[in-house]
């Protein structure tokens, strides 16, 4: 009798740089070996781990593409896969569908309402969107002026222990850094919000993941309003956000040259974390091919890797291999 021996395996390797100006980070996402000279020097970390769970959802697409959907894109190549982190420690269960450390905060699949300034008009975007079946489609005319541009109620949320909030943003015209601001309220229309989050630099016309800082968010324990803001007056243009979200999660692209696969029967994941990125305590990690747990997030793995200070770099190699 036959016995089936079908199975995987898994090493995944933390790798942590003192690394003060971003050198060390530019050099690893474009893909240089970990031995370089000036790499190596800088390593100050490194934890060592075996074993992890296979996701029902990411299994059933591997299947889809192993069986040959006509419609298939790769699911995991280099320019859809990225490595998350995340602060939940709850244990794996193949029925997750990706890493737990976040809430929603805003689903944008209604108009953005409570509040919209005059020249600015407020509806919801069926035909571009990145999550769900919507996007909040925000239109500025000429004449809006800088202000408060619209507000969104929502129940009142603790977010007191986030550090990060994430959200998808589309603007139909090229930002500064600071140019528009999210803004975080306990009293309605954001009359006078706790946080201003500067918005950074986004390319026009294209769906960016930002993640804001939350710095100190002792005082976010009742969030009741939402609002954007424009700091910096850009005329007539459009923008589109989705998908809000409070987090201790952060996901980050391949690093060139990422996956590798092809031989041995495995295939290796490399994705690096600058030192203004994931700056808290990471116990979960996962691998999906889009930014954020709506991809499909292909493995769950709980472990204490460490709290990631600034001013470090870590980088995440992980390898499956099936036998």
């Amino acid at each position: 009798m036959s016995t089936e021996g079908a199975k995987h395996k898994t090493r995944i390797e933390i790798l942590k740089f003192r690394d003060p100006d971003g050198s060390i980070a530019r050099r690893l996402k474009a893909g240089a070996p970990i031995s370089a000279p000036g790499i190596q020097e800088g390593l100050i970390g490194e934890k060592v781990i075996h074993d992890n769970v296979l996701l029902n959802a990411g299994i059933n697409f591997l299947w889809t593409g192993f069986c040959g959907d006509a419609g298939f894109t790769p699911a995991y190549d280099h320019d859809n896969a990225c490595i998350g982190v995340g602060s939940d420690s709850t244990g794996e269960v193949a029925a997750q569908t990706g890493l737990l450390a976040e809430t929603l905060v805003e689903d944008c699949e209604d108009a953005w309402d409570e509040l919209v300034a005059a020249n600015v008009t407020s509806e919801t975007d069926a035909g571009d969107f990145v999550v769900g079946t919507k996007s909040a489609k925000i239109t500025i005319a000429e004449g809006a002026g800088n202000g408060i541009l619209v507000t969104e109620a929502r129940a009142s949320l603790d977010m007191h222990t986030v550090k990060y909030l994430a959200l998808w943003i589309k603007s139909s015209v090229a930002l500064d850094a600071g140019d528009l601001q999210i803004l975080l309220d306990d009293h309605a229309e954001c009359v006078s919000p706790l946080k201003e989050l500067n918005i950074p630099a986004l390319s026009g016309n294209t769906w960016t993941k930002v993640w804001l800082d939350l710095g100190d968010a002792s005082s976010l324990t009742a969030i009741i309003s939402i609002g954007l803001k424009m700091i910096v007056d850009k005329g007539a243009f459009i923008v589109r956000l989705d998908d809000v979200q409070a987090t201790n999660t952060y996901w980050s692209p391949m690093d060139t040259d990422y996956p590798e696969f092809g031989t041995s029967q495995r295939a290796r994941f490399r994705s690096t974390f600058t030192s203004l990125q994931a700056l808290f305590e990471w116990r979960e990690l996962g691998i999906s091919n889009k930014l954020g747990n709506h991809g499909t997030v292909l493995n769950r793995k709980t472990f204490n890797m460490g709290t990631k200070e600034s001013g470090t770099t870590w980088t995440i190699m992980c390898e499956i291999t099936l036998t």
